[in-house]
């Protein structure tokens, strides 16, 4: 008896040390960079998001000639100037696999410390144009380059990408979440599979 209770303690105090792990691990469906972040997460339409609400106005648009490129417009309504923390900006493709954004004034080819946060002052538009990167290692230098392929996805109707960006206000982070579902029918399957890589 005195080795059963044994046995069930043991197994009680390594549940109780799982349900205390459980709680520090980060959200698999989040950026890991910014667990405690409040998130805005919302669905766009076919090639486009959009979100408005009392702090801020954005848009998300596929540019119809490159389906791998993003016109975001950002408008700030607040009375301070906010930060894009470009940094911080993943690209999720339709495998879910996580790559930087370039910007305007951030080229292919530029060490990832070129991705510098960008203000928006307070009253102002931000218009930009986005596209994923990926990081590659030349010369003990992390630098950004384009994705395998570059010519867009093909393949299903409803390709789901997603762009998580950090925008920093008053002092506090938060993230916002497009989910974009790309209509592309005239790509190949060859493209899909080159933007999965």
């Amino acid at each position: 008896m005195k080795g059963l209770t044994r046995g069930w303690s043991r197994w009680l105090l390594l549940m109780v040390l799982l349900a205390g792990c459980a709680g520090t691990a980060p959200d698999p469906d989040g950026d890991g960079a910014t667990p405690s972040a409040p998130e805005v997460a919302f669905e766009g339409e076919y090639n486009e998001a959009c979100f408005s609400d009392d702090l801020l106005d954005i848009s998300l648009l596929v540019r119809e000639e490159r389906p791998l490129a993003f016109v975001l417009t950002l408008t700030n309504k607040t009375g301070a100037p906010l930060r894009v923390l470009w940094d911080r900006v993943v690209f999720l493709d339709a495998s879910g696999n996580p790559q930087h954004v370039i910007h305007q004034g951030v080229a292919h080819g530029q060490p990832l410390e070129s991705l510098a946060p960008t203000s928006v002052a307070a009253g102002a538009t931000l218009n930009d144009l986005l596209q994923p990167a990926k990081a590659v290692l030349e010369n003990d230098v992390w630098r950004l380059a384009p994705l395998s392929g570059g010519r867009g996805p093909g393949g299903p109707p409803e390709l789901r990408l997603r762009i998580d960006m950090p925008l920093e206000m008053n002092g506090r982070v938060a993230l916002y979440r497009f989910r974009v579902h790309l209509e592309n029918p005239e790509a190949s399957q060859e493209d899909a599979q080159e933007l999965r890589r």
